[in-house]
Parts: C-alpha cells; sequence; structure tokens
C-alpha cells in the first residue's frame, strides 16, 4: 500500500487519513510515518492529533521518546497523551516531571479552563496555596486574551494524590472571581466556605 503525502494538511485530508487509519487491519511502515507527521505538526486539531497518537501508541513496534516528548510539551495534548501511555503499559515513559505536584495540578487548571472556554486563548499565573476546612488548594489566576478588560480570574484545584493506577485530574474550580495578587486568597476562602455551606 502506497500513502500520498499531501503537501499541506486540509480538515478534509487529515479526516481521510485518520478515517484510512482506523480501518487498515495491518502494521505498515507508511502508516507510521503519517501518523509521526500528523503529531508534529502544529496546524492539526486537537481531536485529529489525538486520534493520531492512540494509533501510534497502540500499534508501533517502539515508541519513539523524542516524539513523545514533543508532543506532551504541550498542556493541551498532555494528559489525554498521559492517560494512553498508561493504558497501554507505557507508563514508564511520561517524564518525572509531569507527574510532580506542581506540574500535574498547573496541568489541571489548564485542561479545565481550556475545557470550559473552547480556545486556548489564555494564561496561567501561580498565586500560590492555601488551607481551607482542612483541604489544600493551589491557586492561579487566569487572564483571557479575547476579554476586553485586563483582569485576573481565580482557578483553583484541589490537592489530590497522584496515583498512575487510576490516573485522574484532580478537582478544579474556576468561580470567574477576580482576583489581585493581593486579594486571591481572601476570595478562594470566601468561595469554598460559600459553596460548602
Amino acid at each position: 500500500t502506497t500513502l500520498i503525502r499531501p503537501k499541506s494538511y486540509s480538515e478534509r485530508t487529515i479526516y481521510s487519513s485518520l478515517e484510512l487509519i482506523k480501518n487498515l487491519k495491518y502494521h505498515d511502515k507508511s502508516l507510521q510515518r503519517l501518523t509521526e507527521q500528523l503529531l508534529t505538526n502544529n496546524q492539526i486539531m486537537a481531536d485529529f492529533k489525538h486520534s493520531a497518537f492512540q494509533y501510534y501508541v497502540e500499534h508501533a513496534a517502539n515508541l519513539d521518546n523524542r516524539l513523545l516528548t514533543v508532543y506532551m510539551e504541550p498542556l493541551l495534548y498532555r494528559f489525554e497523551a498521559m492517560q494512553e501511555l498508561v493504558k497501554h503499559g507505557y507508563a514508564n515513559l511520561i517524564p518525572p516531571s509531569y507527574l510532580e505536584q506542581q506540574e500535574f495540578e498547573k496541568l489541571a487548571a489548564y485542561f479545565y479552563v481550556y475545557e470550559d472556554e473552547g480556545t486556548e486563548e489564555f494564561t496561567l499565573e501561580k498565586l500560590g496555596g492555601v488551607m481551607i476546612q482542612g483541604k489544600e488548594y493551589s491557586c492561579y489566576s487566569s487572564k483571557f486574551n479575547y476579554y476586553e478588560d485586563e483582569a485576573k480570574y481565580l482557578v483553583m484545584v484541589e490537592r489530590k494524590d497522584i496515583t498512575l493506577d487510576d490516573l485522574m485530574l484532580p478537582q478544579v474550580y474556576l468561580p470567574y472571581e477576580v482576583v489581585t495578587d493581593d486579594t486571591w486568597e481572601n476570595v478562594a476562602t470566601a468561595y469554598i466556605q460559600n459553596m460548602e455551606d
């Protein structure tokens, strides 16, 4: 089988390629090269790239550490990639730094805001940690690039242990409360207390 590689990727081409990949029942070096190209192309939609990653992890004879590093570096793809690696017995290929508490909580905050807003047009900045009613929270400010104001909004991540056996993101709260460096702790405390009352 010979796969024709287009010079540029349109959504139709990507969709057709992924449908072809799903339906072929054998391993082929051309398919491997195609999936690798999809994984490293920054113009492809996240859902398409994740489908390619699923195929790559499931069917590649040997996973390329360099390719995994490039693919998982953006927070947008990281969590689902980590889940896929764990599912297929490749948890050892997850960079240890990605499983550190602070990095994992930042990933959770990013993933939640992205899912809620449906865009990558925002920035996250760590504010600090706070203990509220016996639970620890890491707090971030999120600034949305498409809002007219310069306001920063509170994002809270509830601390939990990270286990590869059941890799789940911690609970995240996005109350859309405006915060500053001086007010975030009071705003976070009031939000949790009001929510649990």
